[in-house]
């Protein structure tokens, strides 16, 4: 059997709860020197700056870390888990939903579910942010941590032409379909499925 901390439960372990908590100790309680081993180059790649990933062992949080040097900006995507963002060094803004929002080093910033979002570095030095998600819990539940891409900036773009057909797009079964490819796929940090330059929701048209 499965250590408790590996162990995939359904529902006939209903009775598998303990009278109170156990700890379960990873292997792994450091991840040293995370910038010093380099961006994940896919996930990089699809989100148009280096991101780099935080490898530790959590079951319902993640961390990365991103670089925008200066007068760059993140592409535009959105995504099914929700995001804090803290900047460890820079400035620019957020377009979040429509919203420009500023900010500087010190700043924390919350990115909603499924929001469209870009980050642009305004500063004349290198913007470093630190981003918390819930990517791993849902990644877990199975099947609902879904990530979105458009090689756009979404201030350039504007949100008229996207948001209004958010309502009714996500259809049950969480598939969104993009135009001329499959639907989006789970997200696996670190690959670049559902990247698109067109992207077409139920019940609406390309976007």
């Amino acid at each position: 059997m499965s250590s408790s901390g590996d162990r995939k439960y359904s529902s006939a372990d209903f009775h598998r709860t303990p009278p109170r908590p156990q700890v379960v100790m990873p292997e792994r309680l450091a991840h040293p020197q995370v910038e010093q081993e380099g961006p994940k180059d896919e996930y990089s790649r699809a989100r148009k700056h280096p991101v780099f990933f935080v490898d530790l062992p959590s079951h319902a949080i993640s961390m990365t870390i991103g670089w925008l040097d200066p007068g760059q900006s993140s592409n535009r995507h959105r995504h099914t888990y929700e995001t804090l963002v803290y900047i460890l060094e820079g400035e620019g803004y957020s377009y979040i939903g429509g919203r420009r929002v500023s900010w500087k080093q010190g700043d924390a910033v919350y990115v909603p579910v499924w929001a469209w979002h870009n980050h642009v570095n305004t500063g004349t030095t290198v913007a470093r942010y630190l981003a918390c998600e819930n990517a791993p819990m849902l990644q877990n539940l199975g099947g609902i941590a879904l990530r979105e891409e458009v090689p756009d900036r979404g201030d350039q773009l504007g949100d008229a032409p996207h948001e209004p057909a958010e309502e009714g797009a996500v259809q049950a079964s969480g598939a969104v379909q993009a135009s001329g490819a499959s639907p989006v796929s789970p997200d696996r940090h670190g690959s670049s499925e559902g990247a698109s330059s067109s992207v077409r929701f139920a019940g609406g048209g390309a976007q």
